[in-house]
């Protein structure tokens, strides 16, 4: 996603393609194929796990969820307007 955003940035129009429906791969909720489960926590800070353009929101949890997670990237595709770019259900 950040490569796509830079991509754009630069004037080129890039593909992102993804296996599912959705973004987000094993962070998906809906990702049947996922070894995260439900209550499974990033063992990485949001700190380390934001992007210099785009952080988690004030009042998330130090080491987020499967939840804040997937909501994190999907705010990113729509902060850049990157949806136009992903290719779904495409491997």
């Amino acid at each position: 996603m950040t490569a796509a955003k830079y991509c754009v940035e630069n004037g080129l129009t890039p593909t992102i393609f993804e296996r599912s429906h959705t973004i987000g791969g094993l962070w998906a909720p809906e990702n049947k194929r996922s070894a995260a489960w439900d209550g499974l926590t990033a063992n990485v800070s949001y700190y380390f796990m934001s992007f210099s353009d785009h952080t988690y929101p004030e009042k998330s949890p130090i080491f987020s969820g499967k939840t804040e997670v997937f909501a994190f990237l999907t705010s990113y595709i729509k902060k850049f307007d990157l949806e136009k770019y992903i290719s779904y259900n495409t491997e």
